[in-house]
């Protein structure tokens, strides 16, 4: 009798253990899939889940799911491996889900952000969000937020110096503006290079690309998979680097309180940096908490100050009346100050239009720890629960001709007559954006810059013609053109 084969028992045993795998998961889940059923969605396979449909030849993950949610309208039931994902845009469900201590958690649309994040404010389990953000909001404070506006203008002034000598996408340009943002208002004035910004950039790209791959967070994956290794290398270096400037950075911070006639307890930081090392947190809580707002500070508002050019840029008549305004509060020369920032209204609605029309962050994600009612349904607990963002904000319910550009949607009398969870440019509930104030304050001393030193043109049409791509910073067109206005001279 010939004996097996080594290669063939291997291949018995994996398919035991594989079956086996299957039938524990499908009776411990028996309620979630009883659910899954009764929600539409594209058909499920064991192990892969629905996620083949994102294997298309053009690889665009926004593309295919609206191709999905168009053929099967939300709310739509999609299994990312073994994990099931009830996806929606409604309303009413997404208030219920935003506000319930059951759905604190962010679940797995935000387990590769960890990677880099740690238990940063982003990522952080509901067992010590609150705790973690209450030490955080300190940053935010306003008379913290009144210092960083000089910040954000003389960057804003480096900025407007430059772009109109840029022949391609002036993404480093934007990158480095809003870097230097960050940088500066963390009390480390400019940034040398581009080097660490890049890297928190190439994170953000990793955890949007392999959000539906369940093995792109294991340990063949960081260890033998050439792409694996570069996130592995980006991972370590971003790492090595934050923390080498919290380390340096909380060592001077120490001698700067022993060198102040006040005691300690007087003392107050004023640096974003010194805020978050001064809260108490270890320097390698400090470390992914400065991960996270240079990458929100530089991946987010990038993206969006470049989708209000284009959108201005589109709509002529409208950048006139923003010219106007900037004209009429700050003048052709002066310095942008905080109280001229606040009175910016128009700026702000039409920075708030460009997130509605094209929103950073197109879904949120939430995972439900036990049983929960959300609007009539009732969601097992184990799932998690994606808000589709462009959709809700595209809704003829509360956004009427939801593709037009019109800022006067947020004027306060039209804004109150919506349902506040319509408009989730900084999510909303108790895990709300917790930076919406410095991101707006930073925006508006940015396009108010360039603004009235700029005519903006471009190529597009439409907002239509806009890819769905929100990461205008991946592309490589000159996306608009910046045309010094003649009335106006170089800032000061």
């Amino acid at each position: 009798m010939e004996e097996t084969p080594y290669f063939t028992l291997y291949l018995l045993y994996l398919s035991a253990f594989l079956l086996a795998y299957i039938v524990l998961d499908v009776y411990l889940k028996a309620e979630i899939y009883t659910f899954a059923k009764k929600v539409h969605g594209p058909k499920a396979y064991p192990i892969i889940g629905s996620n083949y449909i994102f294997h298309t030849k053009e690889r665009n993950y926004l593309r295919t799911l609206f191709n999905t949610f168009d053929q099967y309208k939300l709310p739509v039931s999609l299994w990312n491996g073994n994990q099931y994902e009830y996806w929606t845009s409604n309303v009413e469900e997404i208030e219920d889900i935003l506000n319930s201590n059951k759905t604190l958690d962010k679940g797995n649309g935000y387990s590769k952000l960890a990677l880099y994040l740690g238990d940063s404010l982003l990522v952080v389990s509901d067992k010590s969000w609150e705790s973690h953000r209450k030490l955080l909001s300190k940053c935010f404070e306003p008379d913290v937020l009144e210092k960083f506006i000089s910040v954000f203008y003389d960057r804003s002034c480096d900025l407007a110096d430059s772009i109109a000598h840029v022949d391609q996408n002036p993404t480093q340009l934007i990158l480095r503006c809003t870097a230097n943002m960050f940088f500066g208002t963390a009390g480390l004035g400019n940034i040398i290079d581009l080097l660490f910004i890049q890297k928190v950039l190439k994170a953000s790209q990793h955890s949007t690309e392999k959000m539906h791959n369940p093995f792109s967070a294991n340990f063949y994956y960081y260890h033998f998979n050439p792409e694996g290794r570069i996130v592995k290398h980006n991972l370590t270096f971003l790492k090595d680097y934050a923390n080498r400037i919290v380390a340096e950075r909380k060592s001077k911070l120490i001698k700067l309180k022993k060198l102040s006639n006040a005691n300690e307890t007087d003392y107050k930081p004023q640096a974003l940096l010194d805020i978050i090392i001064d809260t108490g947190l270890t320097i390698e809580a400090s470390t992914n908490e400065m991960i996270l707002f240079a990458g929100e500070t530089s991946c987010k508002s990038a993206p969006a100050f470049l989708s209000s050019c284009v959108l201005l840029s589109i709509h002529k008549d409208i950048q006139d009346q923003v010219y106007k305004e900037i004209i009429s509060v700050v003048g052709e020369h002066d310095k942008i100050t905080h109280e001229s920032v606040k009175q910016l209204e128009l700026t702000e609605r039409v920075i708030l239009e460009s997130l509605r029309i094209c929103p950073i962050m197109m879904s949120l994600t939430r995972y439900t720890k036990e049983r929960v009612r959300i609007g009539h349904r009732v969601i097992p607990s184990g799932c998690h629960i994606k808000i589709f963002v462009y959709d809700v904000h595209h809704q003829e319910k509360y956004w009427p001709n939801p593709r037009k550009f019109d800022p006067d949607r947020f004027l306060p009398e039209n804004a109150a007559k919506r349902n506040q969870y319509s408009y989730l440019a900084f999510s909303c509930g108790p895990r709300n954006c917790l930076g919406e104030k410095y991101a707006l304050m930073l925006m508006k001393t940015m396009l108010a810059t360039v603004v009235r030193r700029y005519t903006i043109t471009s190529d597009y049409l439409s907002a239509d013609e806009i890819n769905l791509n929100p990461d205008l910073l991946y592309t490589n067109d000159k996306i608009c053109n910046f045309i010094p206005r003649k009335s106006v001279v170089n800032e000061e």
